[in-house]
């Protein structure tokens, strides 16, 4: 499954930074077990590859590696809430 068919004609890049996108995203995938190109997450990596190319990362290692890191941060708790701005400016949870 290659990256192009998740680019939307916007994103200008050389073919060789496609070719480097494409196998950032096929390494990412491989190593998520990821094979189905209509998976959420695949979609969400082949575009966390995109953006990190569009924000200059055009080697392989580094795509593959920031695009493994992102998916693994950690996410704030929905049970959370949204913080609610109070007038002093600080957040309060809800």
């Amino acid at each position: 499954m290659p990256i192009r068919e998740f680019l939307t004609g916007k994103q200008l890049f050389d073919p060789a930074t496609v070719e480097t996108m494409n196998a950032a995203f096929l390494t990412a995938c491989r190593r998520l077990g990821l094979v189905d190109k209509k998976d959420d997450l695949t979609r969400m990596v082949a575009f966390m590859v995109i953006d990190l190319a569009e924000r200059g990362i055009r080697d392989a290692e580094r795509l593959t590696a920031a695009t493994l890191k992102e998916i693994d941060r950690p996410k704030p708790p929905a049970y959370l809430g949204e913080p609610k701005r109070s007038e002093g400016g600080a957040g309060e949870r809800v």
